[in-house]
């Protein structure tokens, strides 16, 4: 969670919100983040992260092959209460899911799902 939140921090200081291949921060209190001149950006690899960072904090886990979605545990970051992901690829099934903070607790809706059976699974401990 603590790579997480600290990749959305250095999000806003680039422009178009994409993560270049390098940089280097100080310290939160400085304020100080700096970009390397031949780093290249966007960059695939970290235009990625970001996604496998959500999927990575929601405890998401996809058997395509056996139409299976797992969510264990998912935890939101801080600043960051509700989170919606749509038409995520099962198989040939899509599914809409909603994450959401309430006092303590995380909560994970299935609002929709098109494209076939596929059985979902959610773990909160």
């Amino acid at each position: 969670m603590q790579i997480f939140e600290g990749l959305l921090g250095a999000l806003e200081a680039f422009r178009d919100h994409r993560l270049p291949e390098l940089f280097c921060g100080m310290d939160r209190a400085s304020g100080v983040l700096a970009r390397y001149p031949v780093a290249c950006s966007p960059q695939a690899w970290a235009a990625a992260a970001p996604y496998l960072l959500v999927q990575s904090v929601l405890g998401i886990t996809v058997e395509a092959p056996e139409r299976r979605l797992l969510v264990r545990d998912p935890c939101l970051p801080r600043g960051i209460n509700q989170i919606t992901i749509e038409g995520l690829r099962v198989g040939p099934a899509r599914v809409s899911l909603r994450v959401e903070r309430e006092g303590a607790r995380v909560h994970v809706d299935v609002i929709d799902v098109t494209g076939g059976e596929l059985r979902t699974s959610i773990e909160l401990t």
